[in-house]
């Protein structure tokens, strides 16, 4: 987790079999432990994202969470989470679709967790390929020009770099 400001943002380490629980990020008032605001990596119906799932999924549909180390970008008040495989991690017949947020580079507002942009590394993973480490901000020159950037490493050895306000990648993915 990390704390920004008066919050303390907080992933989570879910097992890995089927009935596993939901990964969903929190933010917590670390002076009165209440909680601010929740991402649920599984959407819920209305969320974004649900149409990827099937349907009510977010009720036996465990993971996509963020296990690693969260990234925050004080300047901005963005936390970068980087997200894990839906579980079970070796099967996935029963969540058919993309599964976001599973698998993913999470930009959110920092003070209420709203979605600012995210970007899905692996479509309905079924090979643990997952987000294994903390967010790295830089700033990078790119096209001759000085740029803040976010860099996320997987599992697979790919490095994705992209521009942390916007989300867009700095290279062709």
């Amino acid at each position: 987790g990390r704390v920004f400001e008066d919050l303390l943002i907080i992933g989570s380490a879910t097992n890995e079999e089927y009935g596993s629980g939901p990964g969903d990020i929190r933010a917590y008032d670390v002076r009165s432990g209440r909680m601010v605001w929740i991402f649920h990596t599984v959407p819920h119906p209305g969320e974004a994202g649900y149409e990827t799932w099937p349907k009510d999924a977010w009720k036996m549909v465990g993971g996509a969470n963020a296990w690693s180390g969260l990234s925050v970008d004080v300047k901005r008040g963005i936390v970068f989470i980087p997200t894990a495989s839906p579980k079970y991690n070796f099967y996935g017949a029963d969540r058919k679709g993309a599964n976001l947020f599973g698998d993913c580079l999470l930009a959110l507002n920092a003070r209420t967790g709203k979605l600012i942009w995210y970007f899905q590394m692996v479509h309905h993973d079924i090979w643990d390929y997952d987000n294994g480490t903390a967010p790295m901000l830089l700033t990078i020159r790119h096209n001759g020009k000085m740029v803040d950037a976010v860099a996320q490493a997987g599992k697979e050895g790919f490095v994705w770099v992209f521009n942390r306000e916007t989300g867009e990648p700095l290279w062709p993915i």
